[in-house]
């Protein structure tokens, strides 16, 4: 790729950025509106029969727009000896794993990658930090340690004009 192709990217990638950005808050906005607009219109089964809900639709000029009003969430999961597992222990007994699997599972406490470095250089004796960070590699099958590759759109910023010398 040549420097002004490079550029061009640039520039493009830029303004498709802000446009979609500026799309996706004006899409929010109409999905509030008609989600109230729903609320009260005449609602009917869903298409699909094995799944429960409601639905409205809304019509334009053109179109019909189905907006579905889902069955109450479920939860995905609680935790053990929680106030939620003694309810469903007590009304499931020995059939909870038929629903619900008993994980354990360490997370990180820091939230990023760089955080969980910082401290743990601050933390720990060299040796031990560069043996900490070896054994939490995310590596792929073939051996290679897993990597982001981010392109920063938000991170853009206006070139200024050279500054001119004054003769």
């Amino acid at each position: 790729m040549t420097p002004q192709q490079i550029a061009i990217d640039i520039e493009r990638g830029k303004e498709i950025k802000a446009e979609i950005l500026k799309l996706q808050t004006e899409l929010k906005q109409i999905n509030s509106r008609l989600q109230i607009a729903a609320e009260s219109a005449e609602h009917l089964p869903l298409a699909d029969a094995d799944r429960e809900g409601r639905q409205a639709i809304l019509r334009s000029g053109s179109r019909t727009l189905p907006v579905i009003f889902e069955a109450d969430l479920l939860i995905a999961s609680f935790k053990p000896d929680s106030d939620k597992h003694t309810e469903l222990v007590a009304l499931l007994g020995e059939k909870l794993p038929l629903f619900f699997k008993d994980t354990r599972v360490f997370e990180r406490i820091q939230d990023d990658g760089q955080k969980f470095r910082k401290f743990a250089r601050e933390t720990l004796p060299a040796e031990t930090f560069a043996k900490l960070i070896k054994a939490c590699l995310d590596i792929k099958k073939d051996g290679i340690p897993k990597s982001r590759v981010v392109v920063d759109w938000d991170g853009t910023k206006p070139i200024e004009p050279a500054a001119t010398v004054a003769a």
